[in-house]
């Protein structure tokens, strides 16, 4: 048996005459779940233009601080960390790729021209 990436060449061969090899899709290989987003051409987990989480400490709308029971939610619009009651509007964002109705902050809906 022979597994290849496409990215990192073989990442499995098993000895070739050695009796009794094990199937890998059994024994070896890992099912990995990636979330790709829309408007991101490439395999990132979130857009380039959002704020990265180790830099958010409060909700840039009601400056709450977040914690484990306070989740850091991404405007769509702005990419802002925020709360889910400053974000509780979803709205299509064109402008962003977003042509479905997603999670927009309260400032980006009160500014017409970021959506």
């Amino acid at each position: 048996y022979v597994i290849e990436c496409p990215n990192c060449g073989v990442i499995y061969r098993s000895r070739q005459y050695w009796y009794g090899n094990q199937d890998p899709v059994e024994t070896v290989v890992r099912t990995e779940i990636q979330h790709i987003w829309p408007g991101v051409s490439s395999m990132l987990t979130r857009p380039a233009y959002w704020v990265p989480d180790q830099d958010i400490q409060s909700c840039c709308e009601c400056q709450r601080e977040f914690s484990p029971r306070l989740s850091i939610h991404h405007c769509r619009a702005c990419g802002q960390g925020v709360c889910d009651d400053c974000s509780q509007e979803r709205r299509p964002v064109p402008s962003r790729g977003w042509d479905h109705p997603v999670r927009v902050c309260n400032g980006c809906i009160q500014k017409s021209g970021e959506l």
